[in-house]
Protein backbone atom coordinates (compact mmCIF):
# COMPACT_ATOMS: atom_id res chain seq x y z
CA UNK A 1 0.00 0.00 0.00
CA UNK A 2 2.87 2.64 0.39
CA UNK A 3 4.43 1.99 -2.96
CA UNK A 4 0.57 2.99 -4.41
CA UNK A 5 1.06 6.27 -3.62
CA UNK A 6 4.42 6.59 -5.29
CA UNK A 7 2.66 4.77 -8.60
CA UNK A 8 0.15 6.88 -8.96
CA UNK A 9 2.50 10.38 -8.76
CA UNK A 10 4.82 8.23 -11.36
CA UNK A 11 2.15 7.60 -13.45
CA UNK A 12 0.78 11.23 -12.93
CA UNK A 13 3.57 12.69 -14.10
CA UNK A 14 4.30 10.26 -16.97
CA UNK A 15 0.76 10.93 -18.66
CA UNK A 16 0.53 15.17 -17.61
CA UNK A 17 3.87 16.86 -17.26
CA UNK A 18 4.64 17.35 -20.63
CA UNK A 19 2.39 18.07 -23.59
CA UNK A 20 1.69 14.95 -25.46
CA UNK A 21 -0.41 14.14 -27.87
CA UNK A 22 -3.83 12.13 -28.23
CA UNK A 23 -4.71 9.32 -30.21
CA UNK A 24 -8.32 9.81 -31.73
CA UNK A 25 -8.32 6.27 -34.30
CA UNK A 26 -10.97 6.01 -36.69
CA UNK A 27 -12.76 2.88 -38.08
CA UNK A 28 -15.47 1.05 -39.66
CA UNK A 29 -16.78 -1.63 -37.59
CA UNK A 30 -15.82 -4.25 -40.60
CA UNK A 31 -11.92 -2.96 -39.53
CA UNK A 32 -12.70 -2.51 -36.17
CA UNK A 33 -10.75 -5.76 -34.33
CA UNK A 34 -6.89 -6.65 -35.55
CA UNK A 35 -5.82 -2.51 -36.91
CA UNK A 36 -7.88 -1.14 -33.44
CA UNK A 37 -5.70 -3.39 -30.78
CA UNK A 38 -2.54 -2.90 -32.43
CA UNK A 39 -3.17 0.94 -32.84
CA UNK A 40 -3.95 1.29 -28.97
CA UNK A 41 -1.14 -1.04 -28.05
CA UNK A 42 1.37 0.88 -30.14
CA UNK A 43 0.08 4.27 -28.97
CA UNK A 44 0.00 3.30 -25.12
CA UNK A 45 3.83 1.91 -25.69
CA UNK A 46 4.92 5.21 -27.17
CA UNK A 47 5.74 7.89 -25.01
CA UNK A 48 4.80 10.64 -27.07
CA UNK A 49 1.00 10.02 -26.65
CA UNK A 50 -1.00 10.20 -23.88
CA UNK A 51 -4.44 8.72 -24.57
CA UNK A 52 -5.90 6.61 -27.22
CA UNK A 53 -9.39 7.26 -28.55
CA UNK A 54 -11.47 4.95 -30.46
CA UNK A 55 -14.52 6.30 -32.77
CA UNK A 56 -16.43 4.04 -34.94
CA UNK A 57 -18.84 5.08 -37.66
CA UNK A 58 -21.01 2.56 -39.90
CA UNK A 59 -19.63 4.09 -43.26
CA UNK A 60 -16.02 5.63 -44.41
CA UNK A 61 -17.71 8.59 -45.79
CA UNK A 62 -18.50 9.65 -41.87
CA UNK A 63 -15.08 9.01 -41.01
CA UNK A 64 -14.07 11.33 -43.33
CA UNK A 65 -16.43 14.18 -42.22
CA UNK A 66 -14.83 12.90 -38.68
CA UNK A 67 -11.24 13.87 -39.99
CA UNK A 68 -12.19 17.18 -41.70
CA UNK A 69 -13.85 18.44 -38.73
CA UNK A 70 -10.54 17.46 -36.79
CA UNK A 71 -12.60 15.11 -34.25
CA UNK A 72 -10.26 12.39 -35.50
CA UNK A 73 -6.53 12.51 -36.72
CA UNK A 74 -5.98 8.85 -37.35
CA UNK A 75 -8.92 6.65 -39.67
CA UNK A 76 -9.00 3.71 -41.57
CA UNK A 77 -10.96 4.45 -44.67
CA UNK A 78 -11.94 3.60 -48.25
CA UNK A 79 -10.41 5.86 -50.60
CA UNK A 80 -13.13 6.93 -52.46
CA UNK A 81 -14.47 8.03 -49.53
CA UNK A 82 -11.56 10.83 -49.48
CA UNK A 83 -12.63 12.30 -52.51
CA UNK A 84 -10.92 16.18 -53.21
CA UNK A 85 -9.68 16.56 -49.53
CA UNK A 86 -6.65 14.48 -50.20
CA UNK A 87 -4.24 17.02 -50.29
CA UNK A 88 -4.59 18.04 -46.95
CA UNK A 89 -3.88 14.58 -45.73
CA UNK A 90 -1.43 11.97 -45.18
CA UNK A 91 -2.42 8.63 -47.16
CA UNK A 92 -1.26 5.28 -47.45
CA UNK A 93 -2.53 2.47 -48.59
CA UNK A 94 -2.78 -0.46 -46.61
CA UNK A 95 -4.36 -3.19 -48.72
CA UNK A 96 -6.64 -4.07 -51.71
CA UNK A 97 -10.07 -5.58 -51.21
CA UNK A 98 -10.84 -5.42 -54.76
CA UNK A 99 -8.56 -9.18 -55.47
CA UNK A 100 -5.12 -8.78 -57.14
CA UNK A 101 -3.94 -5.58 -58.34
Amino acid sequence: MISRPALIKSEHKRRFTRSRAVVRFGTTPALRGRFTSAAARITLEGQDFTKFYLIHEAISNDLAQKLQMHRSNIAFLSENAIGSENSSLSLAKLFDDAGPV
